[in-house]
């Protein structure tokens, strides 16, 4: 006997949005935070090795440094890319969509937040000049808000316009 309904399957593609919105940012933080401790290091770094066998080694972990912007960038997009292709792989019910939305709206709560507390970082005497250093992750985190609810909208519409053989969503297999 077939069971009605497999409740082992993992339903968690709109929960995997708020954990890119919140890995994203802690992300950049993150980044800004390694390169302005860098800037104050480079500098008596330089001096401590310039004379050693790797001259140009400080060179290398401040282009590796000066590269954070487009990796995270990067990595940020092809979580979002594959949440959405997850997303195709997720049957639930209908019922669910009123959640869906509860969550959206915790989503969008979460990146304003997210984007206020940023901008008030990147506006700060100490990170002002990281902002204008990387300029990707500034825009993706100014306009974070956005692009979280509109990746939540199309999580959501994967997730419950898919149409079976039947003509609608079919849960029960027999």
């Amino acid at each position: 006997m077939k069971k009605a309904y497999d409740k082992t399957k993992k339903k968690k593609g709109n929960a995997d949005v708020i954990l890119i919105t919140v890995v994203g940012f802690i992300a950049v933080i993150f980044m800004f935070a390694v390169h302005l401790a860098w800037q104050e290091m480079v500098d008596p770094f330089n001096d401590l090795i310039a004379d050693g066998p790797l001259p140009g080694s400080v060179n290398n972990a401040t282009s590796l440094i000066n590269s954070f912007d487009i990796t995270i960038s990067v990595v940020l997009i092809l979580l979002i890319v594959v949440t959405i292709i997850l997303a195709f792989s997720i049957n639930t019910h209908p019922v669910l969509f009123f959640v869906s939305l509860l969550l959206l709206m915790g989503v969008g709560i979460l990146a304003i937040k997210f984007s206020n507390i940023f901008n008030d970082l990147s506006t700060s005497p100490t990170f002002i000049n990281e902002s204008g250093t990387y300029a990707a992750s500034s825009h993706i985190l100014n306009n974070y808000p956005k692009y979280m609810v509109i990746v939540f909208f199309i999580v959501i519409i994967i997730t419950y316009a898919k149409i079976s053989r039947g003509g609608g969503q079919q849960l029960w297999k027999s």
